[in-house]
C-alpha cells in the first residue's frame, strides 16, 4: 500500500532519491527532450511511455533537491550516451555535468563495506547504496520491481514509476477541477 502523504513530505522535506534508471530518464528528458525518453536504448526495457518525463519533473519540483550516490552517478554515466540523444539536436554536455554537479551526493559506506552487505550481492551497488541511504527519510522513486518490493518491506517512502504517473495524473486532474 502506498502511502502518498509520508512521500510527499519526505520529497519536499528531505529530497528525492532518483535511482540510476530514473535520473538517466529524466536527464535524457530534461536534454534530449521529452519525447527521446521512449527512444532512449533502456526506455523499452523498463517501460517508458512519453509523458514519463513531465511526472518525473514535476515531482523533482517538488523536492527541495534530488539526492544520489556516488554508485548511482556511475550508472548515470554509464547509461546516459550523450551523443545521438537528441534525435539530430546538439546536446549541451557541459549543462547536462553542470546540473549533475549539484545533486546532493549522499555519504555511504566505501565499497569493500557495501560488498559486505547481503543486499549488495542480490542488487548490486548502486541499488545497495539506495537501501543504505533509504531510511534517511528521503522519498525513492524507482522502475526496479525487486528493489520497490524490498524498499516497501522496510517501509521507505518509495514509488515506482506506474504510481508516479498515477499520482501526477490525479494531481492534474485536481488542478482541471479548481481552474473550472
Amino acid at each position: 500500500m502506498y502511502n502518498d502523504e509520508a512521500f510527499y513530505r519526505k520529497c519536499i522535506n528531505s529530497g528525492i532519491i532518483l535511482d540510476a534508471n530514473v535520473l538517466t530518464t529524466f536527464l535524457v528528458g530534461k536534454y534530449a527532450g521529452k519525447n527521446a525518453i521512449i527512444n532512449h536504448k533502456r526506455a523499452k526495457y523498463h517501460g517508458y511511455i512519453n509523458g514519463d518525463y513531465d511526472a518525473l519533473d514535476w515531482i523533482v519540483s517538488k523536492a527541495c533537491r534530488i539526492i544520489t550516490t556516488r554508485y548511482i552517478l556511475s550508472q548515470v554515466s554509464d547509461f546516459y550516451p550523450l551523443e545521438n540523444m537528441g534525435g539530430g539536436r546538439k546536446i549541451n554536455s557541459d549543462a547536462v555535468v553542470d546540473d549533475i554537479n549539484n545533486i546532493m551526493i549522499e555519504d555511504c559506506n566505501n565499497i569493500e563495506t557495501l560488498s559486505k552487505r547481503i543486499d549488495t550481492k542480490r542488487f548490486g551497488y548502486a541499488d545497495s547504496s539506495i537501501i543504505e541511504i533509504a531510511m534517511k527519510d528521503y522519498a525513492i522513486v524507482t522502475v526496479d520491481g525487486k528493489l520497490l518490493g524490498y524498499l516497501n518491506e522496510m517501509k521507505a517512502a518509495v514509488v515506482g514509476m506506474e504510481r508516479l504517473r498515477v499520482m501526477f495524473a490525479e494531481m492534474n486532474k485536481s488542478l482541471e477541477a479548481f481552474r473550472n
